[in-house]
């Protein structure tokens, strides 16, 4: 299998510069499971770096599980902190479609370093 355009599973949001912001979604078709992934070359010439970074959003329904709610924003205000995880289930085609999401920035990457010696 080789990578997809346009992609499934995948899309570019937006673009500018050394950056670029993708939908992902999740192949169980909940909405609320998708993920936003910024993928960016380090601005600093002297770093060669591609940062990834995921933005996920998390949903409580406005009535469930108040107790759980409350006892999560209590320890919050007293430093107990708070740990969450998100899992995305991409099918085969859509991982590779990222992973060339990726492998396209790291290509970016190389070519700028080989502009800038």
């Amino acid at each position: 299998m080789k990578a997809q355009k346009p992609a499934l599973g995948i899309s570019l949001s937006e673009s500018w510069g050394d950056t670029s912001v993708y939908l992902i979604d999740c192949s169980c078709t909940d909405s609320d499971h998708a993920v936003t992934a910024w993928i960016e070359i380090a601005p600093d010439e002297d770093l060669s770096e591609v940062e990834v970074t995921f933005y996920i959003k998390t949903n409580f329904r406005r009535w469930e599980r108040v107790l759980e709610r409350v006892k999560l924003a209590w320890g919050i205000l007293w430093g107990k902190g708070h740990e969450q995880h998100h899992s995305l289930l991409l099918r085969k085609q859509a991982a590779l479609n990222f992973a060339a999401a990726i492998e396209a920035s790291i290509e970016d990457l190389e070519n700028r370093d080989t502009k800038n010696p």
